[in-house]
């Protein structure tokens, strides 16, 4: 009986024709574009009051938001002067409870 064993040499063309012929597939990604991904100032100032509201924890983030607030004071329907109120208070604020509240309480002078 005869035995065949497969040289290294052998394996390793194997390996790579079939590891090519895997990356040689059509490609069916999609790009999405970048006018779908912006968010305005409400949705951003909206998205991390509820981030705050579910987590009752602050970070840096609160700095950014400030400044998106103040974006927000020509826009009609919205209390700037609340939110920013509401943003110092936050502030001093050290129960994540409290901050978790309070978050709840801006929410709704975003959303009227």
């Amino acid at each position: 009986m005869r035995r065949y064993f497969v040289t290294p040499v052998f394996l390793l063309f194997a390996v790579s024709m079939v590891t090519f012929a895997a990356g040689c597939g059509e490609n069916k990604q999609e790009y999405v574009s970048e006018a779908t991904v912006m968010m305005s100032q409400k949705e951003i100032i909206k998205n991390w009051l509820e981030s705050v509201a579910k987590s009752g924890q602050l970070d840096s983030s609160i700095l950014t938001i400030r400044d998106e607030v103040k974006k927000l004071e020509q826009e009609p329907g919205v209390d700037t002067a609340g939110l920013l109120a509401g943003i110092d208070e936050l502030e001093k604020l050290r129960s994540p409870a409290a901050v978790q509240k309070k978050a709840g309480e801006m929410l709704k002078l975003l959303n009227p």
